[in-house]
């Protein structure tokens, strides 16, 4: 069986096919098929930018997302002496300042994004966990505020790539009236270095100048041919040996599910996107590389297991994407994710999160 390699805790659906691959595969189809049984797809806020509030050592901080990865790494001061452990609002102004790298022209912008996120401070620090760290993505903030929309009587924010409509005389609605902070809170570390889990009740940190947002679950579950699943469960079952040969790597080549990996995402998991690999191998690969990585015979069976995945998540999407989530509606939604249900599978993988993005409508853009 191939291990994992590439990605992250969150793995897009069809990714598992070269992270693990014909047992990723067949996982993948039985997600799918659980998705339409039990539910359980959250919905990905898409909150920018990410960043982490809460106790370190007993004292409060606010750090970005980027100042947490410094602190992993043990780097304490950035630049001339800016400390990457915030111990106050001067400290995130000062780190997001010296640390960005604005367009030319854009340094007043950037001077004044780094105010908006040391201002934040105060208001976070009421609506802190007592102990460990908090992760989430700002929706709209003092600096960037939800806008109601006389035409539709719905208050708008566009953290990101996504545009979230909230109706304002839903209950949500009326909590963002009176709020100056909303954040979709995605992970919680006890400590610095522990490792990511989930903090019951996330909701109940809220203030009224804050509303924290935890995870909410699609209302709808969607419905797939399942003639469409069988086939995709029979093809990587027939290719297993093919697809597990290519993906457990040979000399010379011992990580060919990275290459995947980069391909996939620079191609933004199009439909049809393994039309387009031979190109590029031979533009971002050695010769040799590009030689052992095409004439491979579990290649095209690789590939054809994604494009299949794919095309089933896109019926997801498609789905779920023109429906209506509670009180929440969304324009270019950016997808939705799925826990490891915590049911045995036949072809498991334990703890495993599965991410289903609509790449070929939403890629990411830098804050």
């Amino acid at each position: 069986m191939a291990e994992p390699t590439v990605g992250r805790k969150y793995q897009h659906i069809e990714d598992l096919v070269f992270t693990n691959g014909s047992r990723g595969g067949l996982h993948a189809v039985e997600r799918l098929r659980d998705m339409q049984e039990s539910g359980g797809i959250e919905l990905k806020w898409d909150g920018s930018p990410v960043l982490y509030w809460g106790e370190v050592d007993g004292k409060f901080t606010v750090l970005m997302k980027n100042a947490l990865a410094y602190l992993k790494r043990g780097v304490r001061e950035v630049g001339a002496g800016i400390p990457t452990l915030a111990t106050g609002p001067q400290d995130v102004n000062d780190f997001v300042a010296g640390t960005g790298k604005p367009q030319p022209g854009q340094e007043d912008a950037r001077m004044a994004f780094a105010q908006d996120m040391g201002n934040l401070w105060p208001l976070l620090r009421k609506a802190s966990p007592k102990k460990g760290l908090v992760e989430g993505g700002l929706l709209f903030y003092p600096g960037e505020p939800a806008k109601l929309n006389p035409k539709t009587n719905e208050y708008e924010f566009k953290p990101n790539i996504t545009q979230f409509h909230i109706p304002a005389d839903s209950n949500l609605g009326k909590r963002i009236a009176g709020a100056k902070v909303m954040v979709a809170v995605t992970g919680y570390y006890e400590d610095i270095n522990a490792p990511e889990s989930r903090l019951d009740g996330i909701e109940k940190l809220s203030t009224p100048d804050v509303i924290v947002q935890g995870t909410t679950y699609t209302e709808a579950k969607p419905k797939l041919d399942d003639k469409g699943l069988n086939i995709v469960e029979r093809y990587i079952s027939s290719n297993a040996s093919k697809i597990d040969d290519f993906i457990g790597g040979q000399p010379g080549l011992k990580r060919p599910g990275d290459v995947l990996y980069k391909f996939y995402n620079q191609t933004l998991r199009v439909p049809g996107a393994k039309k387009g690999f031979t190109d590029w191998v031979e533009k971002n690969l050695s010769a040799g590389q590009a030689e052992k990585i095409l004439n491979h015979p579990g290649l095209d069976a690789t590939l054809s297991a994604v494009e299949m995945i794919t095309g089933q998540k896109n019926q997801v999407l498609q789905q779920l994407g023109s429906a209506k989530h509670g009180d929440i509606r969304q324009t270019k939604p950016e997808g939705y994710v799925q826990a490891h249900p915590g049911k045995e599978f036949k072809s498991d993988l334990p703890g495993q999160f599965v991410k289903m993005i609509d790449q070929p409508n939403w890629s990411p853009k830098d804050k």
